[in-house]
């Protein structure tokens, strides 16, 4: 992967997590996660440190080693060394206690043969820039709706994702969300404690200011969503 790109990768994890400390954060007691594509692990670990059990995936192989490798060294030494972040952290709030080692995993899963992650359903599915190969879209799509709650049951699934618009067929993917998954979709209005002057945008808007991006990065705009099935009538 080229380094700019690897940046831009890096940038939606920050956006995620900064949306998850801020937003959702404390997550309620066996919140169930999963984070899709989990790279470095940085969206999934601010879930845990918000509260969830979550499970990090990656494709077999080298990436889940990566990811497997990343995610006990930062889980060792947060355990051991939890408090309250002061803006050099990620998550301010969360308690020492629920920081155990066994509330966070990491699997290999392959779209195209899902899911193999532990008692699939889960309550929210993360997913950090995953939608720039538009020939994953439709197994990616079957992915997700392995890992929800069906439509009938007493729990909803939130499905929540950030990506870059780069003109490569994005768009394709909310059409099989529709078609296959039966998902709704909400675009999220993203506000930040740290940049004074964001404010929340209307529905189908939902993008971050080009001057609260570096300059590298200001091409083309940062998307935010949610997802939730449809409940049948």
């Amino acid at each position: 992967m080229h380094r700019s790109e690897l940046s831009h990768i890096l940038i939606q994890a920050y956006i995620m997590s900064r949306y998850i400390s801020s937003h959702l954060a404390p997550l309620q007691p066996e919140t169930r996660c999963i984070e899709l594509g989990s790279g470095s692990g940085l969206v999934g670990m601010t879930a845990w440190l918000a509260g969830a059990d979550v499970v990090l995936t990656e494709l077999p192989g080298k990436f889940v080693e990566h990811l497997e490798t990343n995610v006990s060294r930062n889980v060792a030494k947060l355990s051991g060394s939890h408090g309250n972040s002061n803006g050099g952290g990620v998550v301010e709030g969360s308690s020492p206690e629920i920081l155990r080692e066994g509330n966070i995993q990491v699997h290999p899963l392959d779209w195209n043969n899902p899911p193999t992650p532990p008692s699939p359903p889960y309550d929210l599915i993360l997913g950090s820039e995953i939608l720039y190969l538009p020939h994953l879209h439709r197994s990616l799509v079957r992915t997700l709706n392995a890992l929800c709650h069906p439509p009938d049951s007493a729990r909803m699934t939130t499905v929540l994702m950030v990506y870059k618009e780069r003109g490569l067929g994005e768009e394709a993917f909310f059409e099989w969300a529709k078609r296959l998954g039966g998902f709704e979709v909400e675009w999220v209005g993203i506000i930040f404690p740290e940049f004074a002057r964001l404010r929340e945008f209307d529905v189908g808007n939902a993008r971050i200011p080009q001057e609260h991006i570096d300059p590298e990065f200001q091409s083309q705009p940062y998307c935010m969503f949610m997802m939730r099935k449809g409940r049948k009538s």
